[in-house]
């Protein structure tokens, strides 16, 4: 869509064994897409990268796992991505980032954990990435490490930020921008929690209530500056847009 003028065309056709979801842009002629196979909603972490000027959809990741995640670097040279082993209701380790060209090509590993789920990745800054452990399942589940953590883009430097408690759930903001998570200094991050219901068969459902926290990329206890308890008529939530320049 042109938006000084309203008009829109079609870029990439329909197809009968695959649809794409736009997820984000990289540029301002390139898109990142995940491929689906049609009648599934959660496949592997399949990115395409569609050049808008030639219509040319070209894949640049395929990951066999079930549980995934991507960021791009705020320069627009990298790609980072993620991924753990996920079957319904347990994510779990092995996971592992990875960097490649922001454009497709070979990655290399930079950091490894072989016990815990790493479910979602941001890029902080040039020189740091956040990112989510979140282990679920039934039976003996480890679940110490659940929450939030830092990492350098060389691996270096782990950090914990926050902790889950039980049956609490760490998610990024929707908008995925440079500025939505992590403060436009780069001082403070921002992060939504969503506190479940226990279930016995190790599912968190359902929703009680959603948080909005603000913590120090330094570490240091997050504090909450917006809370909702879920009315069991609605399903509100609460979401983070992204820090503005005030």
């Amino acid at each position: 869509l042109t938006v000084a003028t309203g008009a829109y065309q079609r870029t990439v056709a329909s197809s009968t064994a695959m649809y794409y979801v736009v997820r984000t842009w990289l540029d301002d002629t390139h898109l990142y897409l995940a491929g689906l196979v049609q009648g599934t909603e959660t496949p592997p972490l399949h990115l395409y990268l569609l050049d808008i000027t030639t219509a040319k959809v070209q894949r640049i990741l395929t990951s066999p796992a079930l549980c995934g995640a991507f960021d791009w670097s705020s320069d627009g040279r990298s790609l980072f991505t993620s991924e753990c082993q996920f079957a319904m209701p347990t994510a779990a380790g092995p996971s592992s980032i990875r960097v490649q060209p922001a454009t497709g090509g070979p990655a290399t590993t930079i950091y490894t954990t072989p016990s815990d789920a790493i479910t979602a990745l941001r890029v902080a800054s040039n020189t740091s990435l956040l990112f989510v452990i979140h282990n679920t399942g039934v039976g003996s589940i480890d679940t110490s490490h659940n929450g939030l953590w830092k990492v350098n883009t060389d691996g270096s430097g782990l950090t914990r930020l926050t902790h889950e408690a039980a049956d609490e759930a760490t998610a990024f903001p929707s908008t995925q921008t440079p500025w939505s998570a992590v403060s436009r200094d780069g001082s403070n991050y921002a992060v939504q929690v969503y506190t479940y219901a226990s279930s016995p068969t190790g599912t968190m459902s359902p929703l009680l209530s959603s948080s909005l926290l603000i913590g120090s990329m330094s570490g240091g206890q997050p504090a909450a500056f917006a809370t909702l308890t879920r009315n069991t008529r609605t399903i509100d939530t609460l979401d983070i847009v992204g820090w503005t320049t005030m």
